[in-house]
């Protein structure tokens, strides 16, 4: 009879089953059930098939609760012939052999009686039963597969995000107010070093890193996130992604174009530059080659506005805390060029409008 000897399982959930086979998986036969840890102590199985009893090597298999499984290819160690001289009385002693399986080096014991003194044969005697060898696998499972995978989102998902409509007044970039109301203060108290807003530098190239990098400073200006008694804080659009309806102004809903937006009368003074960004996801990866604007009540009659070329063709990745987290294009164009409206020190009385425009 063959045995096991299992020293250390760790890493599985009880029960756990105990199989054998041979090097290739074949003959595979099941043991015992482990049905609580922690192991060690040492356990001991002794019901092993003898068709392993002169095996050189065995698989141990183990299969814990979640059906996590390992396996192991162990050695055999096969006990050594053992050479027995007993003493006895007459011609034909009687040895009686006594061994012990219980360790890798088996030593028997001869235990003879003799009355006078006889001649030693020298007897060799060659045991019928196969001595079973300890196998002692070490056998730590670690489950390998995550049934609930949790997904590491790095952007916002697409359903959330939303078209911003910045607004900039000639009226908080004096340079005189407090950092939280005067952007061009903000600029350069936090290290704007080429460009310092829309209404102090006009349109930046976001193709320089170093614009690029005062661009993203720029968007992160507090009076954009709380407003300021100048202007309403940045509006954020929905971006429709299938045609059908109308918007609640009563323009036609259009995939991938932003839905007709309100800038209420009252809340704007000074000259207002805006400013519409937008994540290409929502767009189709396509851009906004004009923007429908209107700045006389007038929601159903928009002039469709040119943006600038050359600065909706450039990626501004986003990572800051102000809005979601995406890669947005810039829609605006140059002063005077149907993206500016308004007086300094006016208050706009009027309600101006914005939708998506035409896409490329």
């Amino acid at each position: 009879m063959s045995k096991i000897q299992v020293d250390l399982i760790s890493g599985v959930t009880y029960p756990v089953d105990l199989y054998v086979s041979d090097v290739y998986g074949n003959n595979k036969t099941f043991v015992s059930t482990i049905t609580s840890g922690p192991v060690p102590p040492v356990i001991d199985f002794t019901s092993l098939p003898s068709i392993f009893n002169t095996a050189p090597a065995v698989m141990i298999t183990m299969i814990d609760a979640n059906l996590c499984e390992k396996f192991e290819i162990v050695d055999c160690e096969p006990l050594p012939t053992p050479t027995v001289t007993p003493t006895s009385v007459t011609p034909t002693p009687t040895p009686t052999i006594t061994s012990t399986s219980a360790t890798p080096t088996p030593t028997p014991t001869i235990t003879s009686t003799s009355a006078t003194p006889t001649p030693t044969p020298t007897i060799t005697t060659t045991p019928t039963e196969t001595l079973t060898p300890t196998v002692t696998p070490t056998i730590t499972t670690t489950p390998t597969e995550t049934l609930t995978p949790t997904p590491t989102p790095t952007t916002t998902e697409p359903s959330t995000l939303k078209a911003l409509i910045f607004m900039e007044s000639a009226d908080d970039a004096t340079g005189f107010e407090d950092q939280d109301k005067d952007i061009l203060v903000y600029m350069v108290n936090n290290g704007a070093t080429t460009w310092f807003g829309f209404q102090t530098t006009d349109v930046p190239d976001l193709s320089q890193p170093a614009q690029l990098a005062d661009f993203l400073l720029w968007m992160d200006w507090p009076g954009f996130y709380t407003g300021t008694t100048n202007v309403p804080p940045v509006i954020k659009v929905p971006v429709p992604q299938t045609n059908g309806g109308t918007d609640s102004y009563g323009n036609s809903i259009e995939a991938f174009k932003f839905v007709t937006t309100e800038v209420t009368g009252g809340t704007i003074t000074g000259n207002i530059w805006y400013i519409v960004l937008a994540p290409p996801v929502l767009t189709n990866n396509q851009v906004y080659s004009s923007i429908g604007i209107n700045y006389n009540n007038s929601p159903l009659t928009l002039t469709y506005t040119l943006t600038d070329y050359g600065l909706d063709s450039v990626n501004v990745p986003y990572t800051g805390t102000r809005w979601a987290n995406s890669t947005y294009r810039v829609y605006t164009q140059s002063r005077d060029n149907g993206f500016n409206t308004g007086n300094p020190g006016v208050t706009d009385m009027t309600n101006n409008y914005f939708r998506g425009g035409t896409l490329t």
